[in-house]
Order: structure tokens, then sequence, then C-alpha cells
């Protein structure tokens, strides 16, 4: 329901003569009471004796005492919603205390002159309601004008309350703005006319509601004390004031005017209370319904006679007052003995029944007996459900255990003894049971698929319900707002205050970090260095050794290239447990990627520390800083940045149903410009298991993930087992799962997971992929011949001896995956997730000439016109060049078709009879200054016989073009004519395009090698020669320069140039950043060795990027240094497919292995 416009505040000590009377209080639905030490004992009292009559809203932050089991015991006796302090606040919050944050609100501390600050600051920092209290006269102006500016929208509920008697018009204000007023009791009434200068309750209440019709009248629906509707009619002002004061049903009638029900049917109705709905458009009346009914036909409702419940009860209550002659009922009226014996005859019959329909009818029975018995107390059905509404609000739970005489010293255990497990290809340690406290077997739901529908099925997977997008929205899009406008100040105020770390100081942990906040047991350390090793080997595999070079058709080449994102937030998730492994998981590809800015963020202990695990973690993979914050307030951090968190590119990592709100919502906004890995939601697992699986395996994966959360779900798909074999499954769980620490966690997990017995394994992945797994284990015979049947799921775990814990951990895959069924559409977390993928196209002149037509008709039927014009423009030049060529003479064009320099191949090539066709003009035809042209220019004239022929013609002429430039590049870098940073992205271009012709095989057979090329052509040009067989600038072969190079330019290879990027001035020594990207270089290259890598394009990348990164630390030669060029010159000879014999690979090792040595020497 909508919050209340109106809640009285009532002095229950020493009820008030004037005002409202505890009636009328009751007609609201809340009161309000304010808690003291002194009055606290009789509180106990009067909530539980009234809850009937009202819901309460308690205030206790005035309470002198922090200590909180005062105020668990206020809640335990039927308080429905508590105000504290933000010291009570955070104590009530403790998880175990399990109180639900919904009957919380927050009190602003008192003062006599509130700041527009302070408000707002209390309302953008809190999902709860936000209470102000006793606002002084001068101030309710103030307070309107603020919640006018902050509006309505996506608010926690505001309650205020007055430290005088506020004014009426205030008042309406502050309803209007959806706030909550508190007002004293002796201050209101319902009778203004007879009570005049007390404020009237029903213009209040009034101006909340909204009507569209032309008449303004509120829909109103009418119910009974059990919500059953009587009727529909219409309120208005009138008619509301007009029932508050007689306490009666008066409504307005659309001809008549007031209609006050009953006044001459006698079917009159007593108000209970009046209330609306949720979006205050629709009134709702309680009443007790007398006389025959509520409808004119005499019938109890306008919708028909009463049935189930309601009518048992009334034919009861009726029979109570006169049966008639030989009634049944009457004779349990008048015989306590036997309506005794009836009730435990019926309630053993139905504790004994079995179908659903022999429970459904002994439960009937006994309902009917156990009403009899209610009726001839003076009980009603209302009056048990709140009996039930008063137990659904306790917070102190009791044990639960059943009497002794009818547990018979059992006390609900389970006296059968477990049957003997299924036999099994392997023995699992035994671990030994524990006695169940809470009495209640740990046991998944069992269905058999060949007895359910498709549709029933896939009722029975979905997962456990979330909050509501609107309800998460509405505290998440706060958090962010203020984070967003307020930087630092909020997200330290969100810290401090949603992880309990109030004397936190700061929110950013910066490297390098202290080795004291790094203290690890040696166990401890040794377990995270090998994870962090074999994740790296795994994720260096997926780099990309090359780019992707395709020529879509002659003159146009299209390429595929992969850049790292820059800057990444790796969200590490705190809450229950703590979890370096998704530190690892997150960090390690990150560092393999090349990300340069790394960011951890994690929820800081109550002391304001970070677990030592994490920050070593986040010291391994270079991680730049860590941020001391969890939830939306730490991913917004990271999407806007602050004062002092780095802004990021991408966030990645899972957490709670907030933070992926959060990231969702980041993600989407165009003023972050940040992207995010994955929607995320709590841990799942799917077992298949078959007749082959051991039971007490199966339990053990499915119990790996329930302890992560309550929220979280395991599925068996149980592949034609018996039932014994699946009660040894069952039995494992049991057993397990008592002797875990997290056991009340995995209850909750377990109470909505599921078995679901298939036929055939085929069934069992069909149901799998529809479910679309975050964890797929597959527990069955020739598992690794059924991964090909896997469509969906983020990661697979094969066979007996692969749990799923192992990927969690140190298996070397990564655990950061999608849930939730997104991984019908996502992948988990891998190299690619830290990198984009950029595309080039280039063409020649004779490329365009070949797409031109094609671009410009598309870019036509489109209507871009621009697009068109960008070609042709091009297009037209071309033609204008020929043209040009024609007009200013024959020996013009000579130069410009036929010319090449002294040797090389275009003036060999042109001039060289055997390359011209048939059809090609003779020589006596060929333009000379005293012979004119017989050629139409006009007509296509060919110069090859085949486009192939061509294209590899124009391939050595470009090859013949990059040594010519190159050689000049070479000299110019020599005489200091060109920078660094000029020469060396040039000199990798030039290489990089040698490379990419001569790859492919018609070019390479031609050319030959350099030399005979050289000789073929009559060429020279030592330093490209010298240059083209070491492979790498001269910038990576020698160290850097140093001194003041320009190095702002922006859009440099990487390979080679980080020496120029990240170079320190000649006075500075190394920074830690190079010289952990040289170390993380040699270790890449060194694993490529020990992985039998020996072909030049596995190993030539790798040591021209460690070359390059040595320049960035070395500003000398050291020992091994020159064996490291020794062998990239040897590589750079090789052919790209070619491999190394196995005594150099050996040789190479060895030489790496001295200089990685030598270089740390270095540093010393």
């Amino acid at each position: 329901m909508a919050a209340a416009p109106l809640i009285p505040a009532y002095n229950f000590v020493t009820p008030p003569a004037t005002g409202l009377s505890i009636e009328s209080i009751s007609h609201l639905s809340w009161v309000f009471l304010s808690i003291t030490s002194e009055n606290y004992t009789q509180s106990l009292e009067f909530i539980p004796q009234n809850f009937n009559r009202f819901q309460f809203l308690v205030d206790v932050s005035t309470l002198k005492s922090d200590d909180v089991t005062q105020i668990k015991q206020l809640l335990n006796v039927g308080a429905s919603k508590v105000i504290t302090s933000l010291k009570q606040l955070e104590s009530l919050r403790d998880p175990k205390l399990q109180i639900d944050e919904d009957r919380l609100i927050l009190a602003i501390p008192r003062g006599d002159n509130y700041t527009r600050d302070e408000f707002e600051s209390a309302i953008r920092h809190t999902s709860l309601g936000v209470f102000v209290p006793d606002v002084p006269d001068v101030n309710v102006g103030s307070v309107i004008e603020w919640l006018e500016a902050y509006g309505t929208e996506n608010r926690p509920p505001v309650y205020i309350s007055f430290k005088s008697e506020p004014v009426l018009e205030e008042v309406l204000k502050l309803v209007k703005l959806n706030a909550t007023t508190i007002i004293n009791s002796q201050q209101l009434t319902v009778d203004s006319k007879n009570e005049s200068g007390l404020l009237s309750v029903a213009p209040i209440f009034a101006t909340a509601l909204k009507s569209d019709r032309p008449d303004k009248l509120f829909t109103t629906l009418v119910v009974d004390e059990q919500g059953v509707a009587l009727g529909l009619v219409y309120s208005s002002p009138e008619s509301i004031s007009e029932s508050l004061r007689t306490g009666s049903g008066v409504y307005q009638s659309r001809q008549r005017g007031l209609w006050y029900k009953g006044a001459t049917s006698g079917a009159v109705q007593e108000l209970v209370r009046i209330n609306m709905d949720c979006d205050a458009d629709c009134l709702r009346f309680t009443v007790k319904q007398k006389g025959k009914g509520f409808c004119h036909l005499d019938t109890r409702t306008c919708f028909g006679s009463s049935t189930g419940l309601g009518a048992l009860e009334a034919t009861l209550q009726s029979r109570f007052k006169s049966a008639p002659e030989g009634s049944y009922t009457a004779r349990l009226f008048n015989d306590p003995a036997l309506l005794k014996a009836k009730i435990m005859e019926e309630a053993e019959e139905l504790c004994d029944a079995k179908t659903k329909e022999d429970v459904a009818w002994e439960a009937a029975d006994l309902i009917y007996f156990a009403l009899t018995k209610c009726v001839s107390a003076g009980v009603s059905i209302a009056d048990i459900e709140k009996n039930l509404d008063a137990k659904s609000l306790k917070v102190v739970r009791r044990k639960g255990d059943a009497k002794e005489k009818w547990t018979k010293g059992t006390n609900g255990a389970n006296a059968t003894k477990p049957q003997e497990p299924a036999a099994a290809p392997a023995k699992a340690v035994e671990i030994p049971a524990q006695k169940d406290a809470s009495g209640d077997r740990i046991e998944m739901r069992r269905y058999f698929s060949s007895e359910i529908t498709a549709e029933e099925l896939e009722a029975i997977l979905k997962r456990p319900s979330q909050k509501s997008s609107e309800t998460i929205m509405g505290i998440v899009n706060p958090i962010i707002k203020a984070v967003r406008e307020d930087g630092d100040k909020a997200l330290l105020g969100y810290t401090q205050k949603f992880d309990r770390c109030p004397d936190l100081k700061s929110t950013v942990l910066r490297a390098p970090y202290p080795e004291s906040l790094m203290t690890l047991t040696t166990e401890v350390k040794a377990a995270i260095d090998l994870s962090y090793e074999n994740i790296l080997k795994f994720h260096s595999a997926q780099k990309e050794s090359k780019p992707l070079v395709v020529e879509t058709m002659p003159g146009v080449q299209c390429s595929r290239f992969a850049r790292p994102i820059e800057r990444v937030g790796l969200y590490i998730p705190g809450g229950t447990a703590v979890l370096p492994s998704t530190a690892l998981m997150l960090g390690v590809p990150a560092l393999v990627a090349g990300c340069k800015t790394i960011v951890f963020a994690s929820p800081p202990r109550p002391d304001g520390s970070i677990t030592p695990e994490i920050v070593y973690i986040a010291h391994k993979v270079g991680a730049e800083a860590i941020v001391l914050a969890g939830g939306a307030q730490a991913v917004a951090a990271l999407a806007y940045g602050t004062e002092s968190v780095p802004k990021v590119d991408k966030i990645l990592g899972p957490g709670n149903q907030f933070v992926t709100a959060a990231k969702m919502v980041v993600s989407n906004d165009t003023g972050a410009t940040v992207s995010i890995d994955m929607p995320a939601g709590p841990s799942e697992v799917l077992v298949i298991a078959d007749k082959s699986a051991n039971p007490a395996f199966v339990a053990s994966d499915l119990l790996s993930q329930a302890e992560h959360g309550v929220d979280s779900q395991v599925v068996l798909l149980a592949v034609d087992l018996s039932n014994e074999e699946l009660q040894a499954i069952d039995d494992e769980l049991h057993k397990q799962a008592m002797a875990l620490p997290r056991v009340d966690i995995v209850r909750g997990a377990i109470a909505h997971s599921v078995t679901v017995v298939v036929d055939t394994i085929d069934k069992a992945f069909e149901v799998s992929n529809l479910y679309a797994p975050e964890h797929l284990i597959l527990q069955i015979a020739n598992a690794n011949a059924c991964v090909e049947k896997v469509q969906n799921a983020g990661s697979v775990f094969i066979g007996q001896w692969t749990p799923e814990s192992v990927g969690d951990y140190s298996a070397g895959v990564n655990h950061s995956l999608p849930t939730y069924g997104y991984a019908k559409q996502y992948s988990g977390v891998n190299l690619a997730t830290y990198v984009k993928h950029i595309t080039s196209s280039e063409l020649t002149a004779d490329g365009l000439q070949n797409l031109g037509t094609a671009v410009m008709d598309l870019a036509a039927v489109e209507g871009l016109d621009a697009h068109r014009m960008a070609v042709k423009i091009r297009l037209d030049h071309m033609a204008k060049a020929v043209e040009l060529t024609t007009s200013e003479g024959p020996g013009t064009a000579g130069r410009t078709v036929w010319t090449g320099q002294k040797g090389g191949p275009s003036s060999r090539i042109m001039n060289n009879p055997q390359y011209h066709p048939a059809y090609a003009p003779s020589p006596s035809f060929v333009p000379t200054p005293s012979l004119s042209s017989t050629i139409s220019l006009d007509e296509e004239v060919k110069l090859y016989t085949t486009t192939a022929q061509r294209s590899l013609h124009e391939s050595l002429a470009d090859l013949f073009s990059i040594i010519v430039a190159l050689d000049f590049l070479e000299k110019a870098f020599v005489r200091d004519s060109i920078k660094e940073h000029e020469y060396t992205p040039t000199c990798f271009r030039l290489l990089g395009q040698y490379k990419t012709i001569l790859s492919n095989d018609e070019v390479s057979k031609a050319f030959v090698d350099l030399e005979t090329f050289k000789r073929e052509y009559d060429i020279e040009y030592p330093a490209a020669t010298s240059r083209l067989k070491i492979g790498v600038p001269a910038t990576s072969e020698h160290p850097s320069r140093g001194g003041g190079a320009d190095h702002s330019q922006g859009n440099i290879p990487k390979n080679g140039i980080t020496a120029i990027l990240g170079q320190p001035q000649p006075s500075a020594g190394p920074s830690a950043k190079a010289v952990a990207e040289c170390t993380q270089n040699f270790i890449t290259f060194m694993d490529a060795l020990s992985l039998d890598f020996k072909a030049k394009d596995q190993l030539h990348p790798l040591l021209s990027e460690l070359m390059s990164s040595l320049n960035n630390v070395s500003n000398g030669d050291f020992e091994g240094r020159g064996n490291l060029v020794h062998w990239l010159i040897k590589l750079n000879g090789m052919k790209a497919t070619e491999e190394m014999e196995q005594e150099d690979a050996r040789q190479l090792s060895f030489d790496v292995d001295h200089a990685y040595q030598a270089f740390f020497r270095t540093l010393e």
C-alpha cells in the first residue's frame, strides 16, 4: 500500500483527553509512538494489546542505550517499523539478526535549524525511509522547497514531524509531495465543526488521493476484515470526513449525495480502517458488515454469496447463536470433550494422508472442527489472521521442537536408517554427519521429466526471484547520482555506512603497497602463486600472434588487429566470503592483455583495511590502485571517476543484485562511456549424473555452489537413476551439508534447488541447454565425448576428477562466468574481454577503381550523397591525371607510364618484352616526342595477361619501393634528421608491410630472398638491407638515446616503442611499471620456450616486444643483451613457419635465462 499521508502521534502512557480518540486513530491504520527508557516497559504491553487496531511506527532513536536488544524486542512484539539513529541502524544491519531493512527508517539528528545539504544528503545516501524529526516552524517552508526541488521519483519515503502545531496549508503541501506527516493526536480532529482550532484529518487524507474522473470522485473498494471484496463505490472529501466522524461506512452517491450505508436497510457497516493503494487513485474501506450483507439483493457481497472459509465462519456463527434441533454443530458446541477428540482425530488423519486429494480432504475436516472451536471461544478468522500477522513480525525465533509426548524422544529427527550409497567407480573421503539442529532434512525437490509438461519443467527450473527491478533501481539510482555529483565525499559516506567502517578516512589505496598489507602464510602465498601461473599460461595462449589480413579483391586489403582496453576496473565482491580467486581471475587477464591502468574495487573490512590476499594479487598484476568500496557506489566511482578514483573504460566482476544493476545503469549512460563484462546474478551449477557417478562426488559438487549464498541454485539432472541411487545422492547431500560451517546458507539455497530425473543422456543435454548454467559438471560415462552436445554453458567440468572448485581457483580457466541464463548470449571472462578489435582498410588506386562503382551505387540507393562523392572525387582525380599526361605530350606520358628509377622492378618489368601480352602495343607504337600516339585512350589497354600476373608485379614493385624508402629513413635517423618518435612507427610500418607482402606464397617464390632480389634488379641500399635482416627498428636493437625527444605523438605501435612512450629521464631510474612490463615479457618469452614454441611466427613477436621493453628500462648495455639481438636477427632471417632446431632452441633458452639474471643485476 502507499505510505500514509498522516500518522497521528499518540501518548500511550497518559492518553490525552482532547484530539483524536484511540478508536479514530485506528481508522487511519497507523500510529506513531515515541519510545524512551522511561516508557519502554509499558510499550511492550501496549503494542501487543492493540496489534489488532494499528500498524505501529515506533521512534527508538531517542533511546539512550546503543544496545539493539530493546529494539529487537519492540519489533518482536509487533512494531511494524522502527525509526533509528545511524549507529543503531548499523547494528541492526548485522546479517546475524536477519532483520528486514524494509522495517527500518533512518532519523536525521535533531536540530534547531536543518540545512538543505543535511536534508538532501540524508535522502540521497540511503535506500531506507528518512525521518526528519521536530521541524521548527521557520524550517517548514524550506523543507517544502527542498522536497519540490528534489522531486518524488526514485526517492525513499520521507516522514516529517513538527516541533509545534503545524499550519494546515503547509501540511497539505507536504502531502502533495508524497511526504508522510506525523502530527500529535491532540492537534487533530475528525469533527472540525464541533472542535474548531484543531487540524481536520479528512482534507489531509483526501489531498493525497488522485482522481481522473470528471466529477473528481475517488474509486473506493469496500472489503471485510478478511479482505474479501464486498462492492465498489465512490468517495468524496465530504464522504471521507463523514465516515471518519461517524466511524461507519459513508460514501458518495452519484445521484443522491452522501450515502450512509445501511441507514434504511439495517445493513450498516462499522468502519475498521481506511487506506489507499500504491498509486493513491483507489481507496479501500475495511468494514465489519452487519445485517444480511452489502448488496441490495440481500447477498453478503455484490459478487454473490460468500464461499470457503468466510461462508463456513458465517454458518458456524449462525449455528452458535441458534442451532437447529439435532444439529451436529450444536452438539460440538455443547460437548467440548467431543470437539477436542475430533480435532485430534482429524489432525492425525491429516498427518497420515499421502495423496493431494486426501490431504485436501483431511485438512478441510480439521479446519471445520478447529474453526468450530474458535467460534465457540469468540475468535474470528480476522483474529486468527491478525495473530498470524503478529507472528510474521517476530525477529526472535523459537527453536521449534515439538513437545516430548509427540516426539517419543526423537524430537523430530529422522529415525529411518539411510540406505547404503550406490556403488561408484571411486571412493570419496567420508564426512561425518552432524545432528540437524533445525529438525529439517536438507533435501532437493525431485521431479520426473516424463511426468511433467515442458511448461512445468521450465517453471521448475526458474531461478530464485530477485527484488523487482523497480525496487533495485530505486535504491541504486540515487547512489550513482550522489557519487557522480559529490565524488569522494559521497563514496566515503556510503562506504562508512554500508561497510560499517566509520573511521575510514580514504577510499583509495595506491601502489606501491606496503609489505605489511601483504602478510600471508607460506601456504596461501604458494597457492596464489601457483594459481597465478596457471591462469597466466592459459590466458597468454589466447593472445593473437599477428593481425588478420585479407585481400578481399585486387587492390583492396582489409585487416583486423587487437589493442588492449587501456583502463579497466575490476570489482572483487566482499560479503559472506573473501574472494581472492576473483581478483586473480580478473587481474591476470588484464595483465596479459596489456591494459595500462588496472584498478581493483573491493569492500573494506570494519577496520578499514583490505584482505592481504587481494593486496598481494593487486601487487602481482600491477594494479595501480584499490578502491576501498563495494556495491553501487564502487561501480559509480569507477564509471565516472572521482577526485581520487581513476575513471575506467570497462568494469568487470561479479556482485549482488545492486552491483549488477549499477553496472547496467552506467553502461547505458552515454555520459559514462563505460562498458561491462556481462550481466551477473547468483551462483549456480547444473550436474548431469548417470549410473557411473559417485553419489558423494555429485553431492559435493552441488554443495560447492549452494554455499555461495541463499539465492544460489543447484540443479541435478539424473539420467535414468533408480530410487535407490537417487536416495544415495540425497543422503550424501544432507550428510555433507550438515558438516559445513555455512550450513544455514546451504539450507536456503537447497530450498529452491531441484533434481530432475530424465530418461536419456540426450534429454539431459536438452534440459541443460535450456537452463544455460553458469557451471556445467559432467559426471557421466564417456564425458569427453559428450562435450559436443553442450550449446549453452559458462564453463564445463568434464569427468569425475574435475570438480568445479578447480575452475574457481587454480586450473587456469576463468571463473567469472555468465549466470541467470545469460550463457545463451555471453561468454565468460577471457583475454578477448580485455581487448577491442580494430579493423582497417587500405586501397590502391586500382583497388578503388575496382570497388568504386559498387560503393557509389549503394550510396545512391541509400541517399547518402556525401558518401558517394567521397569516391567519385577520387576517381575523377585519377581520370584528370591521365588526361593531363596526354595533353602535356608523349614524352611526359612515357615517363609517367613506363619509367622507374635506375634498376628496380618498375622499369625492368615494363621494358622487358617477355612481360608484354600479344595484344599490347609494340615499341614502334609507343608514343615518343617525334611519333604521335595511335592508341585510343578511351579504350582499355592491358599490360598483363591475367590479374594475378599484374598483382604479382605490383607487389614486387612495392617491395622495391619499401627498400628505397627504408634506406632513406635509416640514413635520416643516423643523421638526426628525424626524431625517434617519428622514426620508430615509420620503420615498424615499412617492416610490417615488407613482411605482409612476402607472406604471399606467389610473391615469396618470385622474390626468392633479399640478396637475389637485389642482384636481379641491380640495387644496393645497404642501410635498408641491414635493417630488413635485423627485423626491428634501431630503437629496439640498441638502448634508447634518451634526451628530450617529443613523445607526445599518439597512435604509435606498441612493439618496440614502449621504450619511447615510457622512457624515464636520464636522471631518473626505471619506473616500477617499466620493470614489471619487462619482467613480464621475459617470463612470457621463457614460457613460450618451455611450451616448445620453435617457429619464427611464434617467437619473433615475443622477442621483439622483450627487446623493446628492455630499451625502456636499461639505458646501456648489459651482459647477455648482445645474445638476444643475435637471436632476434636469426629469427628474422627465417621463414614465417620455419622452426628452429632443437639444439638452437635449447641454446636460446639458456641465453634468455642468462640475460634475465643479468638484467636483474643491473637493477641492483
